[in-house]
């Protein structure tokens, strides 16, 4: 975030620095109103050209065992913008790099599912899914694959196969 900040300031005074420079070099010919509306129009066009290119940012600095599953496009009424082109800020997908799997079931397999989202913490759960029965089961307190493979302590939810968090926690893996 500071770095946004820093880059949306920096962006401004270049702005302003060259609307001068051109001012200057023209014989002084802008009215005085034109130096505050460039340095503030560059701004908010820094701003919203961060918003957009953070998604394919962080898609493109993951690793590919982190599928993304889920990232909606929105709109909103205070970016008017994004009316014309939606924007992702935020995104789900299973996180595949620390994946375990049962001993007793091969089918059976606990993956992180990491919710990401511009401006905030990353945020994940352990879930544990059965790719033969096709179903879920978050791991929360108490909730964990024992020692012989069974997972214990777990509330199953039927989710079918063409669940795509199934199918990205069971396929190719």
């Amino acid at each position: 975030m500071l770095i946004d900040f820093i880059g949306t300031f920096a962006a401004g005074f270049a702005a302003a620095g060259v609307v001068m420079l051109l001012n200057r070099l023209l014989g002084r010919i802008f009215p005085k109103w034109v130096l505050p509306v460039a340095a503030g129009a560059t701004m908010i066009a820094f701003t919203i050209y961060r918003e957009y290119t953070w998604f394919p940012t962080v898609r493109a600095q993951l690793p590919p065992e982190v599928i993304i599953v889920a990232a909606p496009k929105e709109r909103m009424l205070y970016r008017p913008w994004t009316y014309v082109a939606p924007i992702t800020l935020r995104f789900l997908a299973v996180d595949k790099t620390g994946m375990l799997r049962s001993t007793a079931d091969p089918d059976l397999r606990v993956v992180n599912l990491v919710g990401m989202q511009r401006w905030a913490a990353t945020q994940g759960v352990k879930v544990a899914f059965d790719c033969g029965e096709g179903r879920m089961a978050p791991l929360v307190e108490g909730a964990e694959l024992g020692e012989d493979g069974q997972l214990i302590g777990a509330d199953w939810q039927a989710v079918g196969p063409d669940d795509p968090y199934l199918k990205a926690a069971c396929d190719g893996g």
